[in-house]
């Protein structure tokens, strides 16, 4: 099983919804704010799939971002 079906199951069993978002090189840094703000205020948990493929900028950004919601 890969790590994102290992984390689903584990938020099954937390009660806790999960989502997949697949990275690529030409996500926004909109969208994957609106997907952390999202999932900050809905109290889902994220897996950020292929991070490696975002931009370095973007890569900074958002963990910049996900520091502040911790």
């Amino acid at each position: 099983s890969t790590s994102s079906e290992i984390y689903k199951e584990f938020s099954d069993i937390c009660t806790v919804p999960f989502f997949v978002f697949n990275c690529t090189p030409s996500s926004t840094m909109r969208n994957l704010m609106h997907i952390l703000n999202g999932a900050a205020l809905g109290g889902v948990w994220i897996l950020f799939e292929h991070i490696n493929k975002l931009e370095y900028t973007h890569l900074i950004t958002l963990s910049k971002e996900v520091q502040m919601v911790q």
